[in-house]
């Protein structure tokens, strides 16, 4: 009665098969702007995560938090 191997494969083909018509139905315009979003998103995102942890170990090491926002800016 529980989720068995052909239910999860039967759920993924279907998905992939809707994915696959999606893309296959895009012009290839439409397809470079939304991995163009995408990529652009993505490189924020890690830009985001990197200044954070560098914002913390440099508060952790106890340097002025003026300094810390000069220097990670």
């Amino acid at each position: 009665m529980g989720l068995s191997m052909e239910k999860i494969t039967t759920f993924i083909a279907y998905w992939l098969a809707v994915a696959l018509a999606y893309f296959g139905a895009m012009s290839p315009e439409k397809l470079a702007l939304y991995v163009g979003s995408l990529c652009a998103i993505f490189t924020a995102a890690v830009n985001f995560w990197y200044r954070r942890k560098t914002f913390r170990y440099l508060t952790e090491m106890g340097i002025d938090k003026g300094v810390t926002r000069e220097l990670n800016r």
